[in-house]
């Protein structure tokens, strides 16, 4: 509604075929304006272009926690205002949610990775905000996996973490380890460093009563636990009777598509180290799952590709793959 008193409508009932269509007039702005240009873009002194900018910014975390196709909108007519208006304080945050698109649906990494250098660029020019924290989130865990050696993107994860929680921003904070968690799990050479971390988060989550979240990290401490040898269990992810599935309801219930993909690439690496391939198969190449149960871009993906291939291989190795 407020949108429409700033002239601009975002519908209710978007669907593929109208993301496609503005993701494709978005990418002829920047083959005819590219980054280079648009950073060097004056700065934007409209009142009311600066409203609608705040309010796209605000539609952000409920429209991509949700899976709505709102989200993606949100993100193009950023930028799309950006390129044909100017820059703005907010500019640095929006080139890196094109960054962000691009790595995790596009799967155009050099497009990514240029709209990210510029977002690091532009960004000296303004003083530290809330937006810096979250800035370094989505560059540790959305492009640098796919870009830089995984102890880069391990320290800026947790720059990212402090300076998110210096603005009181915990959710976003919380983000950047929970996105990163498979990352940091691979470079791991300390599995109680990495579990006192993920508790950290387990406690913040609940603190700010994030229930996916707190149930999300729970689960990962788990998998530690099994990994480690201090939990015996090789089924599940259960420290105590249904506490998977109680998870999964939650999951559900929120639709966080975060918490799906961190459960499939949970069961899978725990299928795997202890040969139950079969089963860990029947959950990460179930035939029901969709978009909302995959949340790609984080290097969980990375995980979930290499599991796979490994487990079919290792099955068909044992002549048991129909």
């Amino acid at each position: 509604k407020s949108l429409k008193l700033l002239g601009m409508d975002i519908s209710k009932d978007i669907t593929f075929e109208d993301v496609g269509a503005e993701i494709a007039e978005v990418q002829a702005l920047v083959k005819q304006t590219p980054f280079s240009k648009i950073v060097k873009l004056p700065e934007i002194e409209d009142s009311t272009l600066l409203k609608t900018l705040d309010i796209l910014m605000e539609m952000q975390p409920c429209s991509y926690n949700s899976g709505s196709l709102v989200f993606p909108i949100t993100i193009l007519r950023l930028l799309k205002l950006s390129i044909l208006n100017g820059n703005s304080y907010l500019s640095y945050y929006i080139y890196m949610m094109y960054a962000l698109m691009n790595a995790k649906v596009l799967k155009d990494y050099d497009m990514s990775f240029e709209a990210s250098k510029y977002a690091q660029e532009i960004k000296k020019g303004y003083d530290k905000s809330i937006l810096t924290g979250r800035v370094n989130m989505m560059l540790a865990n959305f492009v640098m996996p796919w870009q830089n050696k995984l102890q880069e993107s391990k320290d800026l994860r947790a720059q990212a973490y402090n300076e998110c929680l210096e603005f009181g921003d915990y959710y976003w904070g919380i983000h950047s380890y929970i996105f990163g968690f498979y990352a940091n799990l691979l470079t791991s050479n300390n599995l109680e460093e990495l579990y006192s971390q993920t508790k950290t988060i387990a406690n913040v989550s609940k603190k700010i009563n994030q229930v996916s979240q707190y149930y999300l990290c729970n689960m990962q401490m788990n998998l530690i636990k099994v990994l480690s040898g201090k939990l015996d269990n090789f089924e599940t992810l259960n420290h105590k009777e249904g506490f998977e599935q109680r998870a999964l309801e939650e999951y559900s219930k929120q639709n966080y598509m975060c918490g799906k993909y961190d459960f499939i690439v949970a069961r899978l690496i725990q299928g795997f180290m202890f040969e139950n391939y079969e089963n860990a198969l029947d959950i990460s190449l179930d035939e029901n799952l969709d978009a909302s149960s995959l949340d790609e871009g984080i290097f969980h993906e990375a995980f979930y590709k290499v599991f796979n291939i490994l487990s079919i291989l290792l099955l068909d190795i044992d002549g048991k793959l129909d």
